[in-house]
């Protein structure tokens, strides 16, 4: 009888700590973007970012990431530039409120590289992306870096401006704690 309570006490907590979903630190938590125009670098961050995450490095098939983050918490610095991105031929705010990332699968390359297979949505189209994820992991706190860029055409931002580059880089530090 003490086995059988020590066994599934041992599982009770063994799956808790398998699935855990970490609790995020919301001033911590970045999302930066970067494009070129001309050749002049247009940086900008979003402020409203809400990260669901419950990875583990030794759960890989069941950990998961997914992102939601509010179009209109946009900011590059200048109020004429951020009125401009929200507009239609960008992100079309109006339309469409949130850029999304629904994670796949989550798997380690024989490198030890670690990938997040993920779909993501922006102004309504959704696309296949891989990124590189850097994780820092304790029982008590989680970071999660990626860089990786996408497609401006792809997503069909800065339809018919001149001199954007092709693609936009993308930076994301994720911070969490335990429940």
């Amino acid at each position: 009888m003490l086995k059988s309570i020590i066994f599934f006490t041992l599982l009770g907590l063994s799956v808790s700590n398998f699935s855990k979903e970490w609790n995020q630190n919301i001033e911590q938590t970045k999302v930066i973007f970067s494009a070129k125009k001309f050749q002049v670098k247009v940086k900008g961050a979003f402020s409203d970012v809400k990260v669901h995450t419950n990875f583990n490095s030794n759960d890989l098939e069941n950990s998961y990431v997914n992102v939601k983050i509010r179009v209109k918490s946009i900011s590059t610095g200048k109020k004429w530039r951020d009125k401009k991105i929200l507009k239609k031929n960008f992100f079309h705010q109006e339309k469409h409120k949130f850029i999304q990332l629904t994670s796949s699968k989550i798997k380690k390359k024989e490198n030890g590289e670690i990938w997040l297979l993920a779909n993501i949505t922006i102004k309504g189209i959704t696309k296949k992306i891989e990124m590189p994820l850097e994780v820092i992991e304790n029982e008590k706190r989680i970071t999660i870096n990626s860089s990786f860029k996408i497609k401006r055409k792809d997503f069909k931002i800065g339809d018919g401006s001149l001199g954007m580059s092709k693609t936009a880089k993308i930076s994301v530090e994720f911070i969490g704690t335990n429940k």
